[in-house]
């Protein structure tokens, strides 16, 4: 099945310029196109992205599981997407220089490691968090999805550094959180990374 074939980003507006009676469908349609170009442009061609964004769409009153895989065109204008779960799929083209193109953050400097997230931390990060730091937002943003036998989890690839970011951060959310349980969340998603992190110094 394939909808919204050939999609153009330039149809929808800047982020900044959006128009206060802006439809609500075309918002959540937007953000989720944008999130594909956010994950698309972090990633070079040639090879199937298997994206962590999630395909979301309502099948018989449920909500579809599936997450997004992506590939590029041959010259990089345009990325077909398809949900693996429910086969949904499309295509989006003129992203270059949107909102949601980052691909001048594609080639970072540095060491890269990888961090592994369980499936509800990364619910937790990706869904209920306001990200306001730029690079914990692309670290989010390039999450790739994995399923081993143990079931899936995400990977998220940045430098030391930028995960240290990101832990700080957390520590920031738990400070004003007023709700137990999410703290708890929070401080075991930090917990996990600040693992990930030690066992990524063992190996070096």
């Amino acid at each position: 099945m394939s909808l919204h074939a050939g999609e153009s980003l330039l149809s929808y507006p800047p982020i900044l310029d959006t128009p206060p009676d802006f439809p609500a469908g075309e918002r959540r349609r937007r953000a989720f196109l944008g999130r594909l170009t956010q994950c698309a442009s972090l990633h070079p061609g040639g090879e199937l992205i298997q994206s962590a964004v999630s395909c979301g769409i309502s099948i018989g009153g449920e909500i579809c599981p599936g997450r997004i895989a992506i590939t590029w065109s041959d010259n990089r204008e345009a990325f077909a997407w398809r949900c693996e779960h429910c086969g949904r799929s499309g295509e989006v083209r003129d992203w270059e220089g949107t909102d949601w193109d980052l691909s001048g953050w594609a080639n970072p400097s540095g060491r890269q490691i990888e961090v592994n997230l369980s499936d509800p931390h990364w619910r937790l990060l990706d869904r209920e968090l306001v990200l306001l730091d730029p690079d914990v937002e692309r670290l989010v943003a390039g999450a790739l999805s994995r399923t081993s036998a143990i079931g899936a989890d995400v990977i998220l690839r940045g430098s030391v550094g930028e995960f240290r970011d990101m832990i700080d951060f957390l520590a920031h959310e738990v400070g004003f959180s007023s709700d137990g349980s999410e703290r708890s969340r929070l401080l075991e998603l930090s917990d996990s990374i600040s693992e990930s992190l030690r066992g990524a110094s063992r190996v070096a």
